[in-house]
């Protein structure tokens, strides 16, 4: 038969409609699902969230369900698209979503002196093979060190890797370098 062109899962009270045929990446992992649930079990009532890479905005309609505020944020039109379709299809107004490249946008956050009570940073992956490794470790330690100078201090930075060559111990010294190198102290290691 036709292929449908999406399907509604349910992750804890959100309802998220996800593409089947035209989605990013390799699609919603299913993996990070206790992750999500997670964060919202971690987001103050009444915060402010931040949700770079969002896709179809499953970590920040988490959020949501308890933040004052959450702005959702992603590359990709479409994708911003289908995190509005989301917050609309549960029922929340304290989504905001923007459609930026993450770099230069977390780059004006830090600029305007912006902040958050919670960020959550879950990039694809930067390092695709072996070669890419050096550029990918450059890449996440930027990227964590514009998600600590944006988290309040006593926030939480929620951040992942998707790189199958950066390995746990790694990416977790490179957390812990973005967090030096913003000043932050990254806490105790949770997953």
């Amino acid at each position: 038969g036709e292929p449908r062109a999406s399907t509604v899962i349910r992750e804890g009270q959100v309802k998220l409609s996800v593409p089947l045929q035209h989605g990013q990446k390799t699609g919603l992992f299913l993996d990070q699902r206790s992750n999500r649930l997670r964060v919202r079990e971690l987001v103050p009532p009444g915060s402010r969230v931040l949700d770079v890479f969002s896709y179809v905005g499953a970590f920040a309609l988490q959020a949501a369900t308890k933040a004052a505020d959450v702005l959702a944020v992603d590359e990709s039109a479409r994708a911003t698209g289908w995190i509005a379709e989301n917050a609309a299809q549960n029922g929340f107004t304290n989504v905001r979503v923007a459609t930026e490249n993450a770099f230069p946008f977390l780059r004006q956050l830090v600029k305007d002196g912006e902040t958050f009570d919670v960020v959550v940073l879950d990039p694809p992956a930067f390092a695709k093979n072996k070669r890419e490794i050096e550029d990918a470790l450059r890449g996440y330690r930027e990227l964590n060190v514009r998600g600590f100078r944006l988290v309040k201090p006593g926030g939480i930075l929620v951040t992942a890797s998707c790189s199958y060559h950066v390995d746990e111990t790694t990416f977790e010294a490179v957390v812990r370098a973005a967090a030096a190198d913003a000043g932050r102290d990254a806490g105790a290691r949770s997953r």
